[in-house]
């Protein structure tokens, strides 16, 4: 019996074209991998440090404005001859506001999952900000001022899930 390998914690964030991206992709499949769950951030702040305050540091050098635009490319290996299975999960460490709205939608683009980074405060280890101190700063530089932050209504908007299906978080009464 051969045992199908899946990797299930690759981010889809590359800077090579596609058609490289491809080949990279058939040489995992020459090593044995069936297929991969992953995960793409498909919505973030459009400033940078902001995105880079919810990443590890030792990440930051591969997160680029155009790693997260590149991301538009599983797309198109999902719909061409990919010479391994990708099964997108949605990244939604930056979610926000309607929850319920955005897991719907990301479910009818044909996502599988959900992923959810859960950093309540800053990890000077990990070199992540925390998603308080984050998005904090993200509101009031969205809204010009400094007024108190809307964390308590983005935690409940952003309940905590364990790993699952975004057909059974799209059914769940907890959204």
């Amino acid at each position: 019996m051969t045992i199908q390998f899946f990797d299930a914690h690759i981010h889809f964030l590359h800077q090579c074209p596609l058609d490289e991206l491809i080949d990279k992709l058939g040489l995992m499949e020459k090593a044995g991998f069936a297929g991969l769950d992953v995960l793409v951030l498909s919505e973030f702040p459009s400033e940078i440090d902001t995105v880079l305050k919810m990443i590890p540091g030792e990440y930051h050098h591969l997160v680029t404005p155009r790693a997260l635009e590149n991301q538009k490319h599983l797309f198109t290996l999902l719909n061409s001859t990919c010479p391994v299975k990708l099964t997108p999960f949605w990244d939604a460490r930056f979610i926000g506001d309607d929850a319920e709205g955005k897991v719907k939608k990301y479910r009818r683009m044909g996502f599988k999952g959900l992923k959810l980074l859960y950093v309540p405060e800053e990890d000077e280890g990990l070199q992540i900000g925390g998603m308080e101190k984050t998005l904090d700063a993200h509101a009031r530089n969205r809204r010009g001022s400094h007024h108190s932050s809307s964390i308590a209504r983005r935690r409940k908007a952003c309940p905590s899930y364990s790993m699952g299906t975004l057909e059974d978080m799209a059914s769940s009464s907890k959204i």
